[in-house]
């Protein structure tokens, strides 16, 4: 089955955003050190603060600090955001922290 040429250059064109978002995703999360990309699938998957501190045995203050360092260095102003990027990332495929 072919495609109109607008189709065809409007899957294209997707392909490659999405494309793109996910190298830049990939690209950001990798700057982060493991502990801080524990953090993020953890907050991915809806925990709080203090649900990560007792899966990872750290205390709620540290658990904020993580937080605060991930959000700054993927440049981004909150959780959701932040879970983004872990999924674009491919960090939440089969994850279980």
């Amino acid at each position: 089955m072919a495609l109109a040429p607008r189709v065809t250059a409007t899957v294209i064109s997707g392909y490659l955003h999405h494309r793109g978002e996910q190298r830049a995703a990939t690209h950001a999360v990798s700057l982060l050190s493991a502990r801080e990309r524990d953090i993020l699938v953890l907050l991915s998957q809806g925990l709080s603060n203090a649900d990560i501190g007792r899966r990872l045995h750290l205390s709620v203050g540290t658990v904020k600090d993580y937080v605060s360092a991930v959000l700054s260095k993927l440049d981004v102003s909150n959780r959701v955001q932040a879970a983004l990027w872990a999924q674009r990332a491919g960090l939440l495929d089969g994850a279980r922290t």
